[in-house]
């Protein structure tokens, strides 16, 4: 089965502090230009990046700004249909990733999605 990974530290340590400050809000699992996650909630709508476009983080080698094959690596992780998914469950397993400084892992099956704390991200 393949497995999408999450390694960008700051990133999911500022997941965690968005769901800190809304604990109602929601986080989604993307794909479409690349594979990412999404928080979103009724407050997220004004919070932006430096370049004013919503805040994502990308899967490792899937996103179109940085890896050169990001097409090819999201095809074969998740299939050629766009989706967005509700993986809000899995903010423990993202907290405790940030705080242990590993990768944040989705296992993809057919039917389901397994959340998990992959290996320590090299500094």
């Amino acid at each position: 089965m393949p497995t999408v990974q999450f390694t960008n530290i700051p990133d999911l340590t500022a997941i965690v502090a968005h769901f800190d400050q809304h604990p109602n809000a929601q986080l989604f699992l993307v794909h479409d230009q690349g594979i990412y996650l999404m928080p979103a909630s009724p407050t997220f709508k004004n919070e932006t990046t430096k370049e004013g476009s919503n805040w994502v983080t990308y899967a490792k080698d899937c996103n179109p700004d940085t890896d050169e094959e990001w097409y090819d690596n999201a095809r074969h992780l998740v299939g050629g249909d766009d989706f967005g998914e509700n993986v809000t469950a899995s903010i423990n397993v993202i907290r405790t990733c940030a705080k242990e400084g590993k990768t944040f892992s989705i296992r993809i099956a057919p039917t389901s999605l397994t959340f998990g704390v992959g290996r320590k991200v090299k500094a």
